[in-house]
């Protein structure tokens, strides 16, 4: 079989010496790319199939192909499509991505590109399915013609053990008589470099006191080796919160959770007083009466707080986590608060500045809701994350009433590396160009085989495939926010170093005055309408 791997013609992005890794905002050939491509088309010779990436340079490459050789078969293939470079996507080159590639070179299958983008292993792994499939499927073809991207191809030369320089925007290579034999020795190769890192995860999971939580840790450390959920760090952070101290300081046990159906919720603050008579009302008129409520900040806001809740019909326990705050040392808090109160139990768990609201929860508490879910089966929901916010420069907002605003749509589903789809957009997207996800598993029965091991999903994945039924109202710029987030900044605790927070302060800084507040998607809370967008 003779493979022709050929690059798509020039674009904006490469004179520009831009990373683009989807559709959503690469760009398409120059007059120049064009001609590239027209003046390769001449020289191809006989051609029995065609694969092609659907990024659209290669589409429009392969399109001015199909107009020489219209009677061959053009199949799309996502599987060479262009490598994801995370975070680096639609920036211009970065020194940082050297040092990736060469640590690639030096045998890390590991190393994403742009952190939370693809890495060597992803994308020898797709590229290895995708040669699978040409080799059984095309016995009868000849000459096959492959039309991708400049570091895809080099990657499947590579693959098949095949020396070449790097190809220029809209060449071609011929390779006659393919070796196949050459893509198990890259696979055994792989086997190898997976079980090393799993013995390194283990050996991380080791530290676990608890052999339970054991039992779950070393199911990710082998099964997820390579998930961007559970990179090593993440891991190491999740574990290290298996071993923090946790103390139960106050719990006050005098109401009556009978009437309730065992609806803990689970809450873990710092910086909470000044929401909390909201937040507690909120939860309260709900119907929610049983609190988890854990401390990781000053352990006098306990007692702040005590004085509010007195206020209320009831029942909080108040929890210390003596320990350095992380996001994923979080999910190993809450995880080892629900084994505390224990399997069967309904968990409701919710940051310090979210309002938990369910379809008609002005008509109905939450434990005949619940009850409903019951007799339906439904066990695990997943609820959409809605910014709320005021109008006006929010730098001056103090009345939290004020907060009564949300974006009434841009809001998107994708679903890629795990296939559970993931939810994005909305006013911290529009403002801030943050893409962070907006979904959570926030109301589920406890069976003792759900883990919590990520922020926004639980684990087994398979779990999160839950339609969307809830909102999360989400206050996330709250009067007073601007020294906090300065803090959050300096102490690099929050997901990627508090890097989300950064973007904030950044914008603000830059005009001293920020209006989330937007004309045409902005609208009033409609507690009737709000559900429609999750439709």
């Amino acid at each position: 079989m003779k493979l022709i791997f050929m690059r798509h013609g020039e674009v904006s992005d490469n004179v520009e010496q831009i990373f683009s890794s989807d559709n959503l905002s690469c760009s398409l050939l120059t007059k120049h790319g064009t001609k590239q491509v027209r003046q390769t088309a001449k020289k191809l010779g006989k051609i029995d199939k065609v694969y092609y990436s659907p990024i659209f340079r290669a589409v429009q490459t392969a399109n001015l192909i199909k107009e020489k050789i219209p009677n061959v078969e053009f199949v799309s293939e996502d599987r060479i499509t262009e490598i994801n470079y995370g975070i680096y996507n639609q920036q211009k080159n970065d020194p940082m991505l050297n040092e990736v590639r060469e640590r690639q070179k030096d045998g890390d299958f590991f190393i994403r590109f742009g952190r939370y983008g693809e890495n060597k292993f992803e994308i020898y792994n797709r590229l290895l399915s995708f040669i699978k499939d040409l080799e059984e499927k095309n016995f009868n073809n000849n000459s096959i013609l492959i039309i991708s991207h400049g570091s895809i191809i080099a990657f499947l030369m590579r693959i098949l053990n095949i020396r070449s320089n790097h190809l220029r925007k809209g060449d071609f290579i011929c390779i006659n008589d393919v070796d196949f034999n050459e893509v198990n020795k890259t696979r055994l190769h792989f086997e190898e470099a997976v079980r090393d890192v799993i013995k390194q995860r283990e050996k991380v999971v080791s530290i676990v006191n608890n052999d339970n939580l054991k039992s779950y840790l070393f199911s990710i450390a082998g099964n997820y080796y390579n998930d961007i959920n559970f990179d090593e760090s993440v891991l190491t952070e999740l574990c290290q919160g298996f071993n923090d101290k946790l103390t139960l300081v106050s719990s006050n046990t005098n109401i009556d959770n009978s009437l309730n159906g065992n609806i803990i919720c689970v809450c873990i603050f710092r910086n909470f007083i000044d929401f909390f008579q909201k937040w507690i009302f909120h939860y309260n008129e709900l119907g929610v009466t049983k609190f988890a409520l854990i401390n990781c900040g000053s352990p006098k806001e306990i007692n702040i707080i005590k004085k509010f809740a007195n206020s209320f019909d009831v029942d909080i326990d108040f929890w210390l986590w003596s320990g350095m705050f992380s996001c994923n040392k979080e999910c190993a808090i809450k995880q080892r608060i629900i084994d505390f109160y224990g399997k069967n139990n309904w968990y409701l768990l919710v940051d310090s500045d979210e309002l938990f609201i369910f379809p008609n929860f002005k008509e109905g508490k939450i434990y005949n809701y619940v009850s409903e879910l019951e007799s339906r089966q439904t066990y695990i929901t997943k609820s959409l994350m809605i910014d709320v916010y005021p109008k006006g420069n929010i730098l001056v907002k103090n009345n939290i009433d004020d907060w009564k605003y949300i974006d009434k749509d841009g809001y998107c589903r994708e679903s890629k590396f795990d296939k559970i789809p993931r939810y994005y957009g909305g006013m911290r997207s529009r403002v801030f160009g943050i893409k962070s996800s907006i979904q959570k598993i926030s109301l589920f029965k406890y069976t003792g085989k759900e883990f919590i091991a990520n922020d926004h999903f639980l684990f087994p994945y398979i779990l999160n495939n839950a339609p969307l039924r809830h909102i999360l109202l989400h206050y996330k710029f709250q009067p007073g926010f601007l020294n906090f987030y300065k803090a959050l900044v300096d102490e690099k605790i929050h997901w990627n170093d508090s890097s989300e927070y950064r973007k904030y302060l950044k914008l603000i800084e830059k005009s001293n005055k920020i209006d989330l507040f937007n004309d045409e998607i902005s609208v009033e809370i409609n507690y009737d309408k709000i559900f429609d967008i999750l439709k």
